[in-house]
């Protein structure tokens, strides 16, 4: 993951990433309109620049779920879920300028809404729209210098084939 930052407000940081998702959905009873917990595991590891302020290379461990009900009997129709994920420091991630290193770095949930365009299965297209709520630990709000939460709203367009 290269992260860049169009109005050069910081300097560019790599980081590698490895993310792990399970669709649950299908061990769940078919005439039932849950759709399953879609767990997800996110580890990254800090390369070149940091983002945090802190004085070395980090290692993070981001964790979700997104239970999500089916809205109509078509397991492929629109459907509701409440998404949640977590962030932490494993080493180094949220740490301050002296060095001292803080583990909780954020929750993220809120509602979102899919909707199919087209197709189903291998071959489709659908709209998802989100708002989420994220509530940083101690060191993300001081170095964001905020103690508001914050909402991310969200509209994605996914396709695959």
């Amino acid at each position: 993951v290269w992260f860049r930052y169009p109005n050069g407000s910081a300097e560019p940081v790599q980081e590698a990433t490895l993310t792990c998702a399970f669709d649950d959905g299908p061990r769940w009873p078919a005439e039932g309109r849950f759709r399953g917990f879609a767990p997800t595991a996110t580890l990254g590891t800090e390369g070149d620049g940091q983002s945090d302020g802190g004085l070395h290379s980090g290692t993070y461990l981001g964790v979700g779920v997104s239970p999500r009900l089916s809205l109509t009997a078509d397991p492929e129709g629109a459907s509701v879920a409440l998404s949640v994920t977590a962030g932490f420091s494993l080493s180094d991630y949220y740490e301050d300028a002296t060095g001292r290193d803080e583990t909780f770095g954020y929750v993220e949930l809120g509602p979102e809404l899919a909707l199919p365009l087209w197709g189903a299965g291998e071959a489709s297209c659908s709209l998802t729209l989100g708002v989420h709520v994220l509530l940083a630990g101690d060191h993300v709000r001081r170095y964001n210098d905020t103690d508001e939460p914050e909402i991310v709203a969200f509209l994605t367009f996914l396709t695959s084939f």
